[in-house]
């Protein structure tokens, strides 16, 4: 069980360093409830929200 997490936790560190580098492409999370999750330099460029601002907002 641990090795799966170690797997998961070394993917999701991977695929955080993917989207961060984007800076092209705004892209970002919002979960069921519509709240946002997940903020990249490029959605940062294109819609001017530092990720602690936008972070948590509906």
């Amino acid at each position: 069980m641990s090795d799966d997490r170690t797997k998961n936790a070394i993917e999701e560190m991977r695929f955080r360093l993917l989207i961060d580098a984007v800076v092209d492409y705004a892209i970002y999370m919002i979960d069921p409830d519509g709240i946002i999750t997940s903020w990249n330099a490029g959605a940062k460029r294109f819609k001017g929200y530092e990720e602690a601002e936008i972070l948590g907002q509906h």
